[in-house]
């Protein structure tokens, strides 16, 4: 048996990467928002000043001759804090008189209102009023406007400030660079803020004592390997910790830097990594494995490679049986899991004769790619775990089923040949063989336990029917034709042969495989008596969910129930922030009008950047691109694609990256679903940001650049390249705040909606996630479902929808949801551990530098780096 044959789905698992639609948390609207009453009107903004409260109160002064008031005086002082009691005096009062004062002796910078009533020897009385005004003292920063200094140990630049009471935080900066350095103190009790000086500030790498201990790279050959200091000032001297090794792997070496005393003047970090050479065995494995992972699935070799045979694909094409079939179900044996578990075994071993430690660290990124895999699917197949074939099978679903895919994969199938051509054929001919197959799928279904609900097969026939209506219209037919037309290779005269046979193919073929499909669906109705699918398959269906997800993540230790409570916890906190967010968007209704219409305007679809052209949108995202990521060897071309009427309506996908071939970098596609999309411009940008630059397709052409196995290359961890796409998204909305096209009395409707949409995406995913553990692993109901929807403020109408298309999908949108708050945590921990060393397009490149790996070897990795990031500049 060969490997191919024993996978459940290499191309479906492989070639695809799509962003699911996520229901939305109601938004406010202007009937929802309260109008505040007269009371309520905010008063002036104006900060009232410092005054005393007393309840001793100041009585009118008596009518006196001109000749006893006219002496006294009470002026007002300004003066300057210095820490010492101020106060003020009625002055030309006769000895005695007697006066009382309110509100005097202050010592605090403000302005207070001080009072003094005076008592004459005649029993008269006169009442004084002035004003005592301290006043802030200067704050004064004087600094050289241009300074360099050594990165080592972190640099500052030099400043002197007139007193001791405020402080001016600059980070240390310790990556060598050019600086542009804004110097103030800011204002505090006593001081005002103080003049800026902006410092040009040049790090340079190093130290101030010239010592030079660098990191190594070397190549194991036996020998010891070591790093050592250089450019020793005399009279100094060194020791080390860990600074030689002989084996691979990653040493941290400390050079210790004594002065005559034989005391540390200065400590250097460096790491010292040996790297083992390239073992060309294990590189002729994975090639050999490329081949038996893709085996004889052409449609997969057209997609992923220009040139197979430069991959090692051996075809011969003078061979009659061995043309091409689209997927096609088997009635499996009895024993068929136990016979595989042993075949997998056979080829895990295989692996295993490779020891990981002996491998380059490319190669053991391959290594622990292959060994999650196996693992994976030995745990499948597993007798002891009563796993069935057909508990996991999708040929026919509520979205079209392998009868969607059919056009999907051929809009991306190439013709570069007359062999690719021949074998398009060799598909449409071979599709009513195929589609029947899935009725004996449905039926073994059945006898197994597993029927199909009828919601599935009345959505399955839906779909069907909508191909079968557009009969010779159908645009696959167009579509293949115009691929043919463009074909150079060809003559004029094949071009006229191959495009009526396709008229013939597509009426031959084609529309039959979708009417014998339709007619015998039917059949099936009726034999679904249970709600649920893995929830109403007791044990075994948790099992499989357990399973299912922990191999989705990349997290063979999860515990599923911590998992769901985490949800919980999540759910929670961004519930909370959504809140936050549609009080703020409700507030504005009376406080600000002009941000409650832009929000309002957003939610509705109007663009904030100005672009409602998905190609513009492209440019605009290839702006976006460096903040986050590192640019690409080679920039892509992007070109977009719509999905057909058919597929669409039926597709729970707003859109999808088709991936390219390995040995090409020609040309990319997104393709769109219209009915998705609609005309909602914020939505459309941020898929096309979720779907191509710098989200899908982004990370496979980076994955293409990196100098792994192609095998590695098109294995995808979904968790980690969903976690990545959307977390991109929640990026994009950041970077909106500060690029977009509303004017200035619109920029906080932008702020609120991109608040309003991050918290959404949060919230949304992590709430399918959540529905999908509650009904797949918990057992759920749809009445179930809808209370927890109320819950959430989630339209609980749709409840018994989003089950039935929830029991088809277990797992999925823990890929969105789980893989999206994971990737989040992720760059929140990173920038919590590093503070200013953290640099957003340096981690995410350490984020894809492994391809789309597990999530536990994602964490692995980024801990790593941090880790070593600290050491190296001291701070761990």
């Amino acid at each position: 048996m060969k490997l191919k044959e024993l996978l459940k789905s290499v191309l479906f698992l492989s070639l695809i990467v799509s962003v699911a639609s996520c229901g939305e948390k109601p938004t406010p609207s202007p009937s929802e928002t309260p109008t505040p009453s007269a009371s309520e009107t905010p008063t002036s903004e104006e900060a009232p000043s410092i005054s005393d409260s007393s309840s001793e109160q100041i009585e009118p002064s008596e009518d006196l001759p001109q000749s006893e008031t006219t002496k006294a005086t009470f002026e007002s002082l300004t003066c300057v804090y210095d820490g010492t009691e101020k106060s003020l005096k009625v002055e030309g009062l006769p000895d005695d008189a007697v006066v009382t004062y309110v509100g005097n002796n202050k010592t605090e910078p403000g302005k207070y209102n001080i009072r003094a009533k005076v008592e004459f020897s005649d029993g008269s009385k006169r009442n004084f009023s002035a004003q005592l005004i301290i006043e802030k003292c200067e704050s004064i920063v004087t600094a050289e406007s241009v300074q360099e200094a050594f990165a080592m140990g972190g640099a500052l630049p030099s400043f002197t400030l007139n007193n001791t009471e405020q402080e001016i935080i600059i980070n240390p900066i310790f990556k060598p660079g050019v600086y542009e350095i804004d110097i103030y103190a800011k204002e505090n009790a006593h001081y005002k803020e103080s003049n800026h000086v902006v410092v040009t500030f040049t790090v340079k790498k190093g130290n101030d004592l010239g010592v030079v201990f660098e990191p190594q790279n070397a190549t194991y050959d036996g020998s010891v390997h070591k790093i050592e200091a250089s450019n020793i000032p005399e009279g100094y001297h060194v020791e080390y910790e860990n600074n030689e090794a002989i084996n691979q792997g990653k040493y941290y070496a400390v050079c210790k830097v004594l002065n005559q005393n034989n005391e540390v003047a200065l400590t250097l970090n460096a790491l010292l990594s040996i790297d083992n050479t390239e073992n060309e065995e294990f590189n002729e494995y994975l090639d050999a494995f490329f081949v038996d992972y893709l085996g004889n699935d052409y449609l997969a070799w057209n997609i992923f490679t220009v040139n197979p045979e430069l991959f090692g694909q051996v075809r011969d094409a003078n061979d009659p049986n061995d043309l091409p079939r689209w997927y096609t179900y088997e009635t499996l044996e009895e024993g068929y899991m136990a016979e595989a578990y042993t075949e997998m075994q056979g080829f895990y071993s295989l692996l295993k004769e490779f020891e990981n430690e002996n491998l380059s660290y490319n190669q053991r990124i391959s290594y622990k790619r292959l060994d999650e895999f196996f693992s994976n699917e030995l745990e499948y197949y597993n007798p002891e775990n009563n796993f069935n074939f057909l508990m996991t099978l999708r040929y026919i679903d509520q979205f079209g089923g392998y009868a969607a895919d059919v056009g999907t994969y051929m809009e991306s199938y190439s013709l570069r040949s007359n062999q690719d051509i021949t074998d398009m054929f060799a598909y449409l001919e071979s599709l009513p063989e195929a589609f029947r197959s899935y009725l004996l799928y449905a039926g073994d279904r059945a006898k197994a336990g597993y029927p199909i609900s009828d919601y599935t097969l009345d959505e399955m026939a839906g779909y069907l029917n909508d191909v079968l209506d557009d009969g010779a219209d159908y645009y696959l037919n167009s579509f293949i034709k115009n691929k043919i037309e463009g074909c150079e290779f060809l003559s004029v005269e094949e071009k006229n042969s191959y495009c009526d046979k396709v008229d013939e193919y597509m009426a031959n073929y084609f529309m039959p495989a979708h009417q014998i499909l339709v007619d015998g669906l039917a059949d099936f109705k009726g034999l679904c008596t249970t709600e649920g699918y893995y929830s109403s398959y007791g044990e075994v269906g948790k099992a499989l969910y357990e399973y299912d997800l922990r191999s989705l993540l990349g997290m063979p230790e999860l515990n599923v129930d911590e998992y769901g409570k985490y949800l919980q916890k999540k759910l929670s906190d961004y519930n909370s922030e959504i809140n936050s967010v549609v009080n703020a968007i409700n507030n504005s209704y009376t406080s600000d009008k002009s941000t409650y219409n832009a929000v309002m305007a957003f939610l509705n679809g109007g663009s904030m950047v100005g672009i409602k052209d998905p190609n513009e949108m492209i440019n605009y995202l290839k702006e976006f691109a460096p903040t986050i990521v590192p640019e690409l060897e080679v920039a892509p071309n992007i070109g977009i694609k719509y999905m057909d009427d058919s597929v669409a309506k039926v597709s729970n996908a707003v859109a999808y990256y088709m991936k390219s071939a390995l040995d090409s970098d020609n040309q990319e596609y997104i393709t769109l679903n219209n009915y998705a999309l609609s005309t909602d411009y914020n939505e459309t940008l941020a898929t096309m940001a979720h779907e191509g630059y710098p989200g899908h397709m982004y990370a496979y052409l980076y994955n293409k650049e990196l100098d792994i196995a192609n095998v590695t290359k098109i294995m995808t961890s979904t968790a980690h390249a969903e976690g990545w796409a959307t977390y991109v998204q929640l990026c994009l909305y950041e970077y909106i705040k500060t690029h977009n096209s509303m004017p200035e009395n619109a920029q906080k409707g932008v702020e609120l909606y991109c608040d309003y949409s991050y918290y959404n995406q949060l919230l949304g995913y992590i709430a399918y996630a959540y529905f999908d553990y509650g009904i797949n692993y918990a057992g759920w109901s749809a009445e179930d479902l809808g209370k927890e929807m109320d819950k959430l403020s989630f339209n609980s109408s749709m409840a018994q929808d989003l089950y039935n298309t929830l029991i088809e999908i277990p797992t999925q949108y823990a890929a969105y949801g789980y893989g999206m708050s994971f990737m989040l945590d992720l760059h929140v921990d990173a920038k919590q551990r590093l503070g200013y060393l953290y640099d957003e397009v340096e981690f995410n490149s350490v984020v894809l530098s492994n391809g789309w790996c597990s999530l536990s070897e994602l964490k692995r990795i980024t801990d790593e780096y941090i880790n070593e990031t600290l050491f190296t500049y001291h701070l761990n």
